[in-house]
């Protein structure tokens, strides 16, 4: 069997790399515990190809299930989330967890939290997130939805002034959220005090029918997420009480006393958002590894070419290793730097409670510039992966094209990528202007090309340099005609970043076997990312022209190195049959039979000719 002999060339103990990128053996054991839970429960089994009303009862059921699930085995957070991801379905009550639940744990006062939390928290209530709008997006300051204070009966106005200004695109809006988290311009005796949030009940708790005023719908079918009711929202005139105002930072008395928040807390209603993004750039490497894991497999798996008698697997061919192997050393690049990226979301977090702010803006800095990066990064990488399995990829069997339309929400979900590379690259440049960079290293050598840390090293150095090159232009250009070199310089420090993170876990890794593999797999991802960007490197005097010859040839070597842990390396992610949910992936290399079996399955098939044709052409 073919993946059994790929199996018997990993160099290194494949259990250890299991164990380690999921937290360690206790933790491995108890994720396995609870994704068999999920697996052998049919409410959770995948629904065939179908319209979206039966994509979205099915998604309904099984979200109720979950919710059932966390109740009878009185699941705490952490096992809630494991049995979560192991269900992989997009359900409606995900923005509810991911984004409403953070928002009132992080925007609420005690007395808010109490009489709200543990009804979101049991599901007696369900949230939307209700900041975007049909005309406005990332850019939250114009947001047109208003909250007007009135005074006489200690209320808020929620209103929809506009077309523009109806709230669009949230998950679980249309029908699923009983209330929602409404962003909205605070209006106070003709005072506007910017935008804050407002919890609002859509729907009544006895019949789940909209409340007066409140006008709800589906946004339409999608690329992906169908199982979800992206919904729209406007407000006629809808009165709340005031209380209802998410007051941890700004307060609003009954007398229409306004308390803006402090100013190291401006920004701390991103907080939510910041979450979610955190969130994001640590799935991403876990996403763009379960599509390698499927075209991976699938590569050693499927012969082509040469004699007909020993026709080598796709795999053995140096073109597909280029194509697949770079792309799983980005994936464990994410993983690592995503860890990262969500313990110091947790740091800011911990010091925000305790009041101290100080880490936030560079917190914001670094998420936008790794969200921006990861998001696309995967998408091209799911989609690199679907191609290299051929015409099978671009069946739904395969499991790659479900997996791209999930990953190609991410690119937009909660920022797009040229707002956030603004973001990042105003405090990049702020701190460029406070500070002197530290002096560049030396350039790279042929010597220096296996070393991390003088890899490492350059990449901050090219970072530097792009900030202090963006720092010129501006000088004698506009913002705006900038915006291509502010994005060379976001991307720069967020790929300076993933790299750090790759080589401190390699450094931290103390058996020799796995340490070389990883090491391996650190320098292939350090080396093709530099050949993607070699002018930068050139231009910041870090790069030889004259060496791009042993760059080329030293990554030839690495694959040709990574190439016998090729099946491992997706291996010890541990994706279970259930979670890949792939004719083309599965563990037993069964592809062939998998894809007829997949085919027989098509409704389509089990229809007389005569019924679906009516009659000759």
């Amino acid at each position: 069997m073919a993946l059994a002999a790929e199996r018997s060339r990993a160099t290194f103990p494949v259990a250890e790399l299991t164990e380690r990128l999921h937290g360690g053996a206790a933790a491995l054991a108890r994720t396995r515990e609870l994704r068999a839970l999920v697996e052998q429960d049919p409410a959770f089994r995948r629904p065939p190809p179908s319209s979206r009303e039966q994509l979205f009862a099915a998604a309904l059921c099984a979200a109720r299930r979950f919710v059932s699930l966390v109740r009878e085995h009185a699941l705490d957070a952490a096992a809630e989330q494991t049995v979560y991801e192991a269900i992989d379905a997009v359900l409606p009550i995900d923005v509810h967890r991911s984004m409403f639940l953070p928002a009132l744990e992080a925007q609420t006062t005690d007395e808010q939290r109490a009489a709200w939390l543990p009804l979101a928290r049991s599901y007696a209530i369900v949230g939307a997130y209700a900041q975007t709008e049909l005309g406005h997006g990332s850019n939250v300051r114009a947001i047109e939805t208003r909250a007007t204070f009135l005074p006489a009966t200690d209320e808020l106005e929620l209103h929809t002034p506009s077309l523009t200004a109806a709230k669009w695109w949230p998950g679980g809006l249309a029908f699923t959220a009983t209330h929602a988290i409404v962003y909205a311009r605070l209006l106070v005796r003709g005072v506007d005090h910017g935008v804050h949030g407002v919890l609002v009940q859509l729907r009544s708790l006895d019949d789940h029918a909209p409340l007066p005023g409140v006008r709800l719908f589906d946004i339409g079918a999608k690329l992906g997420f169908n199982e979800i009711d992206n919904g729209a929202a406007t407000f006629e005139r809808v009165r709340v009480p005031r209380r209802q105002l998410l007051m941890r930072f700004a307060t609003l008395s009954a007398d229409g006393e306004y308390t803006p928040p402090a100013p190291s807390h401006a920004k701390l209603g991103y907080l939510t958002m910041l979450h979610v993004r955190a969130a994001l750039v640590r799935s991403c490497g876990a996403c763009l590894a379960r599509a390698l894991t499927i075209a991976v497999r699938y590569s050693a798996v499927r012969t082509q070419g040469g004699e007909a008698a020993a026709e080598p697997a796709v795999l053995e061919y140096a073109s597909q290793r280029a194509e697949l192997l770079p792309r799983l050393a980005a994936a464990y690049a994410m993983h690592f730097g995503g860890a990262a990226a969500f313990g110091a979301y947790e740091k800011v977090r911990l010091a925000l409670a305790g009041g101290s702010a100080d880490g936030l803006p560079r917190l914001h800095a670094s998420l936008a510039a790794l969200k921006a990066l990861t998001t696309y990064e995967v998408a091209d990488g799911v989609e690199a992966a679907r191609r290299a399995c051929g015409g099978h990829g671009y069946l739904l069997s395969s499991g790659l094209p479900a997996l791209l339309g999930r990953c190609a929400a991410y690119c937009t979900l909660e920022g797009t990528r040229d707002v956030l590379e603004q973001q990042a690259a105003r405090y990049l440049l702020k701190q460029h202007h406070s500070s002197d960079p530290p002096p560049p290293p030396p350039p790279l050598t042929a010597a220096s090309l296996s070393h991390l840390p003088a890899l490492t090293a350059a990449f901050d150095a090219v970072a530097a340099f792009l900030t202090a090159a963006a720092h010129r232009l501006l000088a004698t250009s506009s913002w705006n005609d900038s915006l291509v070199e502010l994005g060379r310089l976001s991307r720069a420090h967020a790929h300076a970043t993933l790299l750090s993170s790759f080589a401190a876990a390699v450094a931290a890794t103390p058996s020799p076997p796995l340490h070389a593999a990883l090491h391996s797999l650190c320098e292939l991802h350090a080396l093709t990312t530099l050949l993607s960007h070699a002018a930068d490197f050139i231009e910041a005097q870090l790069l030889p022209a004259a060496l791009l010859p042993a760059v080329r040839a030293r990554v030839r070597a690495l694959l040709h190195a990574v190439r016998p842990n090729a099946v491992a390396l997706v291996e010890a992610w541990d994706f279970s049959d259930f979670l890949l949910h792939s004719t083309l992936g599965a563990s037993d290399g069964r592809v062939y039979e998998r894809l007829v079996e997949a085919a027989k399955a098509e409704p389509l098939n089990h229809l007389p000719a005569r019924s679906l044709m009516g009659s000759k052409l």
